[in-house]
């Protein structure tokens, strides 16, 4: 489609009423659209979805894989019931939190019962490099 959407998260993700239910996103307020050459640059998104390269204040990054990494904190709580980079010990630290993404500290309960494909698709999603991570055409 040639957008990036810039702040994917479950409130951002909707299914539809149909009897085979149709994901939808939306609230495309932070979105850039590579129709009109716009390269992201702002720090924007929502603080636990956040990619590191948006952290770290890269002057371009690329929006489509920023939104990668933000559909793996997605898929996780959606696991789990809880965000990868929560500092469990301090939960309201937003900075602990950051550093926690930066340098890509989060583990799998030890009681997760999760196919070795998708443990390994968490593990190509939540890399620092974003040269590195996963894309949607890989996926």
């Amino acid at each position: 489609m040639g957008i990036c959407h810039r702040d994917l998260k479950l409130e951002n993700v909707l299914l539809d009423g149909s009897p085979i239910p149709r994901l939808k996103i939306c609230d495309f307020g932070y979105s850039k659209s590579s129709v009109f050459n716009s390269l992201p640059r702002s720090t924007v998104g929502t603080p636990a979805y956040v990619a590191p390269e948006v952290l770290q204040g890269a002057e371009y990054y690329d929006g489509k894989v920023v939104d990668v990494w933000s559909c793996g904190v997605t898929l996780y709580v959606m696991l789990f019931g809880t965000y990868p980079f929560v500092d469990p010990e301090n939960p309201n630290n937003i900075y602990q939190m950051f550093q926690r993404i930066l340098t890509l500290t989060y583990s799998i309960p030890r009681d997760a019962n999760l196919s070795n494909e998708c443990l390994h698709l968490i593990s190509r999603i939540f890399v620092l490099d974003d040269k590195e991570r996963i894309t949607i055409p890989e996926i």
